[in-house]
């Protein structure tokens, strides 16, 4: 069985109206869900075997903290410029080239294309990732170029107000 982890970016920063999209940091609130949604996946025994983000600052610094609180070497982390993409499709090409050595992922992006992937995968209505949510989606299929819709079963999903 293969495991996916799309991971929406934490909450981000507003503050200066003169940054570029990309360049927007995470704010009080991202910097503190970060690690404690890594705890989370800490705590459940998951770490992926690779774990691929989006150049935009805020998912970097989102991967980073959940990299750093899972065990997950920080300098493993691959950026990928197709995830800096807001549809489904860019996420689904980037799971698509991933390599079939690779049993567990996370993709650490940008919405709306994280919840409509997630929903898309796995038929669920999630209604929308929030900020720093995780969906937790198990697969059999044996090469992820194969994954499309409806081949994943939502194993969990999770956001920093859930309450536990």
């Amino acid at each position: 069985m293969r495991h996916l982890y799309l991971i929406r970016h934490a909450k981000s920063s507003w503050r200066d109206p003169h940054l570029q999209d990309i360049d927007r940091p995470l704010n009080k609130r991202g910097i503190r869900d970060a690690p404690m949604m890594g705890e989370r996946l800490r705590k459940a025994g998951i770490c992926p075997d690779l774990m691929l983000v989006s150049p935009a600052v805020r998912a970097r610094a989102t991967a980073d903290a959940i990299a750093g609180a899972i065990g997950y070497h920080q300098s493993l982390v691959v950026i990928v410029e197709d995830l800096y993409s807001f549809a489904m499709e860019g996420i689904v090409s980037v799971l698509h080239g991933v390599d079939d050595t690779v049993q567990s992922v996370a993709l650490v992006g940008h919405n709306h294309g994280m919840t409509s992937a997630a929903e898309w995968f796995t038929g669920a209505s999630l209604g929308n990732v929030p900020t720093c949510g995780i969906v937790a989606i198990d697969t059999m299929v044996d090469q992820w170029r194969l994954m499309s819709a409806g081949d994943g079963m939502l194993r969990f999903f999770d956001y920093p107000k859930r309450t536990l």
